[in-house]
């Protein structure tokens, strides 16, 4: 099987006049001038500096940054994201910024999500260890392969505000035979349903309400393989593991769909197995860009004490106790949501990580960037990630990865 690396891509949003969250009667938009992008890491003030605009002029000309969750700045931009400026804008220069190599890392400031009050259900234990072996394989041939995987679903606002069903990838097998052909994933599709329509203000869910909610599903077209499907009107991590711990992992592939779903990318976590039991067997690790600071008030776990994280979303990402690399090669993209691009992060060096994702002609991108994975007993980690997929996006229909071939070593 070939392993290889794919990087996922940046988004672009398209302004509109609508209303955003907690506005009755937007001002009018000025015509614009010109578009900004914006670079990994920013908030909307950043990017008005940069631009030599106010923040007021931004979100004058961009409405849904009136959000409450914007206009406190508590919340990264997309890279790539597009948006409207006035016309006595600066050039908008980035200042000078050295990504993708093994000596020098970018930088990106904490910052503090929407406080939340999160109510915690029933938290699987800590997995149990067994013996080393020479690699640890998973390839979905019979619905009871998700028996060897630990789900759980976090969410940074309370379900009962969203309460939402959406479409996931693949219909259910006819006559339902848990082994018939669920469909294909381009022209058919279930609808699923959060645990939280069921259970207003819990904001995680433990592994059996994730599998009863049906948002994680084996499924055969073609190949076995499984499904994770997600949408919220937040920030989210539906995260998936090995019921078992590892030892000095150095490599770690898996095959997913690369298709563009707006606010969803995947991430990989690889925790030493000490700080994820202190951290009572959450799998909520997250993008210093996307909070994970740390700090009171803020969302998800912080990438500390030895954790390795790889983000695949516009561009690669390390993020680990030195800082946070970005890389420069965009992924590639696909509207086949059947094709599975084999994904690889392999220790390269004493410092260093290399991503190899496969292409959809056969050949693959490689790409080295700073990082080191923890050595010792080890738990790893694999996470689909959404922020509100339907507000980057503007579709309603695309909220799944396809899972298959996971190999850790």
């Amino acid at each position: 099987m070939k392993h290889v690396v794919i990087v996922a891509a940046s988004l672009t949003f398209v302004a509109t006049a609508s209303v955003a969250f907690g506005q009755t009667s937007p001002d009018p938009t000025p015509e614009p001038a010109r578009t900004g992008v914006v670079l990994a890491g920013e908030s909307p003030g950043q990017v008005a500096a940069r631009y030599d605009v106010t923040l007021a002029e931004l979100r004058q000309h961009n409405p849904w940054l009136r959000d409450p969750a914007w206009l406190n700045e508590e919340l990264f931009l997309w890279p790539g994201d597009r948006l409207l400026l006035p016309a006595t804008s600066g050039d908008g220069k980035p200042p000078p910024v050295t990504t993708g190599t093994p000596t020098t890392t970018s930088s990106v400031p904490p910052t503090t999500a929407a406080p939340t009050t999160s109510t915690t259900s029933t938290v699987p234990p800590p997995p149990t260890t067994e013996p080393p072996a020479s690699a640890w394989t998973e390839t979905f041939d019979t619905p009871a392969s998700l028996d060897r995987l630990v789900f759980e679903l976090s969410d940074g606002r309370p379900f009962g505000e969203f309460g939402r069903t959406f479409p996931a990838d693949h219909a259910l097998p006819a006559g339902g035979d848990p082994l018939g052909d669920c469909g294909n994933p381009n022209t058919t599709s279930r609808t699923v349903s959060s645990p939280g329509g069921r259970t207003p203000g819990v904001t995680r869910f433990a592994d059996a309400e994730v599998r009863d909610s049906g948002i994680v599903y084996w499924c055969t077209n073609g190949a076995q393989h499984m499904m994770t499907a997600y949408d919220t009107g937040g920030y989210a991590h539906l995260d998936f593991r090995p019921d078992r711990t590892f030892n000095d992992v150095t490599r770690v592939c898996w095959d997913q769909n690369i298709t563009d779903m707006g606010g969803k990318w995947t991430q990989l976590a690889i925790v030493p197995n000490g700080h994820f039991v202190a951290n009572d067997a959450r799998m909520d690790y997250t993008d210093p860009r996307r909070n994970g600071s740390g700090q009171p008030g803020s969302w998800g776990l912080p990438i500390t004490n030895g954790t390795f994280l790889l983000t695949l979303d516009g561009r690669s990402a390390t993020s680990n106790d030195q800082g946070l690399n970005i890389g420069t090669t965009p992924r590639e993209i696909t509207e086949d949501r059947a094709f599975r691009a084999s994904h690889c992060v392999e220790q390269t060096s004493p410092t260093e990580v290399t991503i190899t994702i496969e292409t959809s002609d056969g050949g693959e991108t490689n790409e080295t960037l700073p990082g080191v994975m923890p050595a010792g007993e080890v738990v790893v980690i694999f996470q689909d990630v959404s922020y509100n997929p339907r507000k980057r996006t503007g579709n309603d229909d695309e909220f799944s990865w396809h899972w298959d071939n996971l190999l850790i070593e």
